[in-house]
């Protein structure tokens, strides 16, 4: 310290020592591993619940869908779209039974005349 002409002492600014962190130990390196890696899993789930909510057809709301709200809606789409599939394969298959050779035999020709009606009187 130096000292002033007047006897009062002049205060030296020493430079405090960094503080390093705390060292890390095996577990919190692992944690600070596992930390990332969550965080990483929950940006990935994120971004495929965005890419959802914009793929499935969503009724009119005044506020956007909750994560778990979408992936409902999903499975209800997904079980609409399978009905449908259901049917459609249904359909087929009772078209299928259907003996299409058979419709070959009928002619062109009408059901029905004209002049087999009767005319209209009011």
């Amino acid at each position: 310290m130096d000292v002033a002409p007047i006897g009062k002492v002049i205060p030296q600014h020493k430079k405090k020592p960094r503080r390093r962190g705390p060292r890390l130990t095996g577990v919190s390196k692992q944690r600070r591993v596992a930390n990332a890696r969550e965080r990483r899993r929950v940006e990935i789930l994120n971004m495929n619940i965005q890419i959802l909510r914009h793929m499935i057809p969503l009724p009119p709301q005044e506020k956007e869908p909750s994560k778990t709200e979408v992936i409902w809606l999903a499975v209800d789409y997904i079980t609409e779209l399978t009905k449908m599939l259901d049917s459609a394969d249904q359909w087929q298959a009772e078209l299928e039974m259907f003996d299409i050779d058979s419709l070959d035999s009928l002619d062109d020709s009408p059901l029905f005349n004209l002049e087999d009606c009767a005319p209209l009187s009011f």
